[in-house]
């Protein structure tokens, strides 16, 4: 079917009589081989690709009584798998049906590299979906496109639930990451979806995985706004805030991003679930201290010290927490290490006389040194 649509334009009084005479400009748009309402637009480009110029053609009559000006019998597998395509994204069983039976090779893919599953999935089309996957012979359901995204990843990006369900349940990989190492869980949990995070997690994903940019589902759920929730889900399935890569640990990051309340919040639960509060970077020799100390968050550094970080703790420069506090202009943070590492040096002596007697003497260095 053809449909013409004429452009028109007011043309001025002033204009040439041959300019008015002038045929005016005809645009022809295609209806690709479909009959479904979504294609009832008839605009190219509701479709994420150009509409089939062919039809499927058998060999004494047309299939389709669809006949275009481009070709009378056309039967090459580009364009049938091209309405394979087009038929799967758009729900159009009819004609999904008359491609399986003409054999179309159902584990074709676009010019992105998505398969029908990638499509279907993307869409969160369930029914198709369904239909799909059980196919024989089966497609290939850990399919990666042109981005390296599977359609279980495709289908978490979209939260949509049934369908990352349905694909687990048929054997989709958990673990495979796309181009930049991002996995499944990654994205459900940088989308804040704790019940596909769970799923996922129940199905085998691996709560550690990390990306090319070395970021695991734990960095993301506590970098930029924290996820209180998800960071339970997380920790309970076995993530680790001490997991070592070229970067900082999970702990030592969150503690280095930590400048509100709630970011704040995100540390208690990371030492609740038994994170090592003096964990020390292995490049720079830093704990959690000298790290407060940088970005000057006063109750980040009370609470990390009655936690029991080390406050004497030297970098590679010989540099304690409370020297970096000062060279970073934190004053506050940095007094109040000061006082602390006094008082814990005085409840040292008072240990110390408990230990030895009142009667002996206790030198300087004995007393100022843990």
């Amino acid at each position: 079917m053809l449909i013409k649509l004429i452009m028109r334009e007011n043309k001025r009084d002033d204009m040439a009589a041959w300019a008015q005479d002038e045929e005016p400009e005809v645009t022809i748009i295609e209806k690709p081989l479909m009959i479904d309402k979504a294609t009832d637009t008839y605009d190219i480009n509701y479709f994420k690709f150009s509409p089939c110029k062919c039809r499927i053609y058998d060999s004494e009559d047309s299939i389709l009584r669809h006949s275009t000006d481009f070709s009378q019998k056309c039967q090459c597998e580009r364009h049938g798998t091209k309405t394979f395509l087009d038929a799967a994204f758009t729900g159009n069983f009819d004609l999904l049906q008359i491609c399986l039976d003409h054999d179309v090779n159902v584990h074709a893919f676009d010019h992105f590299g998505d398969t029908a599953l990638h499509m279907v999935s993307g869409r969160g089309d369930f029914t198709m979906l369904k239909f799909l996957l059980n196919l024989e012979p089966p497609l290939n359901i850990n399919a990666q496109n042109g981005e390296g995204l599977t359609p279980l990843s495709l289908a978490v990006i979209g939260s949509h639930n049934k369908c990352v369900k349905l694909l687990l349940e048929k054997g989709a990989n958990p673990n495979i990451g796309d181009k930049n190492g991002k996995s499944p869980l990654a994205f459900s949990v940088a989308d804040g979806n704790t019940y596909l995070s769970k799923l996922l997690l129940h199905q085998g994903a691996n709560v550690n995985t990390e990306d090319s940019f070395g970021n695991t589902p734990l960095v993301t759920a506590l970098i930029d706004k924290p996820l209180i929730e998800m960071l339970h889900v997380l920790l309970s399935s076995g993530a680790n805030p001490a997991f070592k890569n070229n970067r900082l640990t999970p702990f030592l990051e969150a503690v280095l991003d930590c400048t509100t309340y709630e970011k704040l919040e995100a540390i208690k639960i990371l030492v609740n679930h038994g994170t090592n509060v003096n964990v020390v970077d292995g490049r720079s020799h830093r704990n959690c201290l000298h790290l407060a100390a940088i970005n000057g968050f006063l109750p980040l550094a009370e609470y990390l010290v009655n936690s029991g970080a080390n406050l004497e703790q030297l970098d590679t420069s010989r540099r304690n927490p409370h020297q970096v506090a000062f060279e970073h202009n934190n004053n506050d943070v940095g007094d109040f290490f000061l006082k602390a590492m006094c008082l814990k040096r005085v409840f040292y002596k008072k240990a110390m006389i408990r230990k030895y007697g009142k009667k002996r003497k206790f030198t300087l260095v004995e007393i100022f040194t843990t």
